[in-house]
Protein backbone atom coordinates (compact mmCIF):
# COMPACT_ATOMS: atom_id res chain seq x y z
CA UNK A 1 0.00 0.00 0.00
CA UNK A 2 1.37 3.41 -0.96
CA UNK A 3 1.99 6.10 1.64
CA UNK A 4 1.49 8.74 -1.05
CA UNK A 5 -1.11 11.36 -0.04
CA UNK A 6 -3.96 12.58 -2.22
CA UNK A 7 -2.09 15.86 -2.67
CA UNK A 8 1.02 14.02 -3.88
CA UNK A 9 -1.02 11.90 -6.30
CA UNK A 10 -2.77 15.02 -7.60
CA UNK A 11 0.60 16.74 -8.01
CA UNK A 12 1.99 13.79 -9.94
CA UNK A 13 -1.04 13.53 -12.25
CA UNK A 14 -2.10 17.19 -12.41
CA UNK A 15 -1.44 17.44 -16.15
CA UNK A 16 -3.86 14.63 -16.93
CA UNK A 17 -6.47 15.92 -14.48
CA UNK A 18 -6.47 19.45 -15.86
CA UNK A 19 -6.33 18.18 -19.46
CA UNK A 20 -9.47 16.12 -18.80
CA UNK A 21 -11.22 19.17 -17.33
CA UNK A 22 -10.25 21.28 -20.37
CA UNK A 23 -11.51 18.59 -22.74
CA UNK A 24 -14.80 18.45 -20.83
CA UNK A 25 -15.14 22.23 -21.20
CA UNK A 26 -14.34 22.02 -24.91
CA UNK A 27 -16.71 19.13 -25.54
CA UNK A 28 -19.51 21.25 -24.10
CA UNK A 29 -18.34 24.58 -25.51
CA UNK A 30 -20.87 27.16 -26.56
CA UNK A 31 -18.50 30.02 -27.38
CA UNK A 32 -19.83 33.56 -27.11
CA UNK A 33 -18.10 36.33 -29.01
CA UNK A 34 -18.63 38.80 -26.15
CA UNK A 35 -16.57 36.62 -23.79
CA UNK A 36 -13.57 35.92 -26.03
CA UNK A 37 -11.68 39.15 -25.35
CA UNK A 38 -12.16 39.06 -21.54
CA UNK A 39 -11.23 35.36 -21.60
CA UNK A 40 -8.08 36.00 -23.61
CA UNK A 41 -7.11 38.87 -21.31
CA UNK A 42 -7.39 36.52 -18.32
CA UNK A 43 -5.29 33.90 -20.12
CA UNK A 44 -2.63 36.51 -20.87
CA UNK A 45 -2.69 37.80 -17.28
CA UNK A 46 -2.33 34.25 -15.93
CA UNK A 47 0.53 33.50 -18.35
CA UNK A 48 2.28 36.74 -17.36
CA UNK A 49 1.99 35.82 -13.67
CA UNK A 50 3.37 32.33 -14.39
CA UNK A 51 6.32 33.78 -16.35
CA UNK A 52 7.09 36.33 -13.64
CA UNK A 53 6.89 33.56 -11.04
CA UNK A 54 9.24 31.25 -12.93
CA UNK A 55 11.83 34.00 -13.43
CA UNK A 56 12.14 33.98 -9.62
CA UNK A 57 11.44 30.30 -8.99
CA UNK A 58 13.86 29.06 -11.61
CA UNK A 59 14.19 25.48 -12.78
CA UNK A 60 13.25 24.06 -9.37
CA UNK A 61 9.63 24.87 -10.22
CA UNK A 62 9.64 22.60 -13.28
CA UNK A 63 9.49 19.23 -11.60
CA UNK A 64 7.37 16.13 -11.41
CA UNK A 65 8.89 15.24 -8.04
CA UNK A 66 6.35 15.92 -5.29
CA UNK A 67 9.14 16.04 -2.70
CA UNK A 68 9.97 19.18 -0.70
CA UNK A 69 12.05 21.89 -2.38
CA UNK A 70 15.56 22.69 -1.16
CA UNK A 71 14.91 26.41 -0.78
CA UNK A 72 12.02 28.84 -0.44
CA UNK A 73 11.73 31.73 -2.90
CA UNK A 74 10.89 35.09 -1.32
CA UNK A 75 11.28 37.51 -4.23
CA UNK A 76 9.05 38.82 -7.01
CA UNK A 77 5.47 37.54 -6.87
CA UNK A 78 6.41 35.30 -3.94
CA UNK A 79 6.49 38.44 -1.78
CA UNK A 80 2.78 38.88 -2.56
CA UNK A 81 1.39 35.36 -2.96
CA UNK A 82 2.31 32.00 -1.46
CA UNK A 83 1.69 30.14 -4.72
CA UNK A 84 1.71 32.57 -7.68
CA UNK A 85 2.14 29.80 -10.27
CA UNK A 86 -1.02 28.13 -8.98
CA UNK A 87 -2.81 31.49 -8.93
CA UNK A 88 -1.74 32.06 -12.54
CA UNK A 89 -3.08 28.63 -13.45
CA UNK A 90 -6.46 29.42 -11.85
CA UNK A 91 -6.62 32.73 -13.76
CA UNK A 92 -5.76 30.88 -17.01
CA UNK A 93 -8.48 28.29 -16.27
CA UNK A 94 -11.01 31.08 -15.74
CA UNK A 95 -10.00 32.67 -19.04
CA UNK A 96 -10.22 29.39 -20.89
CA UNK A 97 -13.66 28.75 -19.42
CA UNK A 98 -14.79 32.18 -20.61
CA UNK A 99 -13.45 31.47 -24.10
CA UNK A 100 -15.08 28.03 -24.30
CA UNK A 101 -18.28 29.17 -22.54
CA UNK A 102 -19.69 25.78 -21.61
CA UNK A 103 -23.11 25.85 -19.90
CA UNK A 104 -22.99 27.99 -16.75
CA UNK A 105 -23.53 25.07 -14.35
CA UNK A 106 -20.74 23.05 -15.92
CA UNK A 107 -18.42 26.09 -16.01
CA UNK A 108 -19.10 26.75 -12.32
CA UNK A 109 -18.51 23.07 -11.44
CA UNK A 110 -15.25 22.99 -13.43
CA UNK A 111 -14.05 26.19 -11.77
CA UNK A 112 -14.86 24.77 -8.33
CA UNK A 113 -12.90 21.60 -9.17
CA UNK A 114 -9.92 23.68 -10.37
CA UNK A 115 -10.03 25.85 -7.23
CA UNK A 116 -10.29 22.79 -4.97
CA UNK A 117 -7.42 21.06 -6.76
CA UNK A 118 -5.13 24.08 -6.46
CA UNK A 119 -6.17 24.51 -2.84
CA UNK A 120 -5.05 20.91 -2.19
CA UNK A 121 -1.83 21.42 -4.14
CA UNK A 122 -1.11 24.68 -2.30
CA UNK A 123 -1.80 23.11 1.08
CA UNK A 124 0.52 20.18 0.28
CA UNK A 125 3.26 22.53 -0.84
CA UNK A 126 2.72 24.85 2.12
CA UNK A 127 3.30 21.96 4.53
CA UNK A 128 6.50 21.07 2.69
CA UNK A 129 7.75 24.67 2.70
CA UNK A 130 7.24 24.92 6.44
CA UNK A 131 10.36 22.83 6.97
CA UNK A 132 12.53 24.64 4.41
CA UNK A 133 15.03 26.94 6.11
CA UNK A 134 17.09 28.12 3.13
CA UNK A 135 15.60 31.24 1.54
CA UNK A 136 16.28 32.43 -1.98
CA UNK A 137 15.81 36.03 -3.07
CA UNK A 138 16.63 36.98 -6.63
CA UNK A 139 16.03 36.03 -10.21
CA UNK A 140 17.49 32.74 -11.44
CA UNK A 141 15.93 32.35 -14.87
CA UNK A 142 15.67 34.70 -17.83
CA UNK A 143 12.40 35.18 -19.69
CA UNK A 144 13.93 33.26 -22.61
CA UNK A 145 14.66 30.40 -20.23
CA UNK A 146 11.10 30.54 -18.92
CA UNK A 147 9.74 30.51 -22.48
CA UNK A 148 11.80 27.39 -23.23
CA UNK A 149 10.76 25.63 -20.03
CA UNK A 150 7.09 26.45 -20.65
CA UNK A 151 6.93 24.79 -24.09
CA UNK A 152 4.26 22.34 -22.96
CA UNK A 153 2.16 25.20 -21.57
CA UNK A 154 2.37 27.13 -24.85
CA UNK A 155 1.48 23.99 -26.79
CA UNK A 156 -1.54 23.30 -24.59
CA UNK A 157 -2.75 26.89 -24.89
CA UNK A 158 -2.28 26.82 -28.68
CA UNK A 159 -4.24 23.57 -28.97
CA UNK A 160 -7.01 24.99 -26.80
CA UNK A 161 -7.06 28.11 -28.98
CA UNK A 162 -7.33 26.01 -32.14
CA UNK A 163 -10.21 24.04 -30.64
CA UNK A 164 -12.06 27.23 -29.61
CA UNK A 165 -11.40 28.73 -33.06
CA UNK A 166 -12.83 25.62 -34.70
CA UNK A 167 -15.92 25.83 -32.48
CA UNK A 168 -16.33 29.50 -33.46
CA UNK A 169 -15.77 28.70 -37.13
CA UNK A 170 -12.84 31.16 -37.24
CA UNK A 171 -10.74 30.77 -40.36
CA UNK A 172 -13.25 28.51 -42.08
Amino acid sequence: MSSETAGQRLFRHRGLVFCALALLALANAGPRSDLVVPGLLLVLLGCALRCWSFTHLGPQGRTRDPGPPRERVTSGPYRLFSHPVYLGNVVIAGGLLLCASPPVGLAAALLVVVLAAYFLLGRREGRQLGSVQRLHAGSRMTLAGVARSERSTWLQLALFGVCVALRYGIGG
